[in-house]
């Protein structure tokens, strides 16, 4: 299993920007996933993953509408379904 976390500086939640944490990665049952999570809640408020339906488009899509940078290796590694 693989997980990595990197900052959201503007997430909306609850009808203002708040700073986020982007948690995403591989892992051999649910496949891809991430999870987004703000402060002052213990669950995240986006939790998607291959095993539910998410595709690997759909994880960069999200990745990019989020504004978030993941490293070149990790983006090529989901385009061709490769675990990292």
């Amino acid at each position: 299993m693989s997980r990595y976390q990197l900052s959201i500086d503007d997430y909306p939640h609850k009808a203002e920007k708040v700073e986020a944490v982007l948690a995403y990665g591989f892992d051999h049952v649910a496949g891809y996933f991430y999870q987004v999570y703000v402060p002052d809640e213990q669950a995240p408020v986006e939790d998607r993953d291959s095993w539910r339906g998410l595709s690997r488009s759909e994880l960069i899509e999200r990745i990019d509408a989020l504004g978030v940078q993941i490293p070149d290796a990790h983006r090529s590694a989901i385009v061709l379904d490769l675990p990292f």
